[in-house]
């Protein structure tokens, strides 16, 4: 079963360059599969570092709903890609090829 996991951290803001600290969650897994799967809405702005071990396309926002032709594709292995998340928008995943 192909995963993406995604922590959250804040005390980071969306234009630092720094070190992801206090961590707010530890990683969730989202099974990566044909049809998306959406991580909860962020209840706080915070920073999202996800990786996976399979190609997969993500996509975040309000409303996000990753498909095979919009998004931004991951490689699979991609380790410690970031992207700012702010209150109320979630990230959804789906496989790719």
């Amino acid at each position: 079963m192909a995963t993406a996991f995604i922590s959250y951290h804040r005390n980071v803001g969306p234009n630092q360059v720094q070190a992801p600290q206090g961590k707010l969650s530890d990683a969730t897994p989202l099974t990566i599969s044909a049809s998306h799967a959406e991580a909860p809405a962020v209840t706080q702005s915070c920073l999202a570092e996800i990786s996976c071990d399979a190609i997969m396309s993500i996509t975040y926002g309000v409303t996000a709903v990753a498909t095979t032709t919009t998004g931004q594709r991951l490689p699979a292995g991609a380790f410690g890609y970031f992207i700012w998340l702010n209150n109320g928008e979630n990230i959804s995943v789906v496989a790719q090829t």
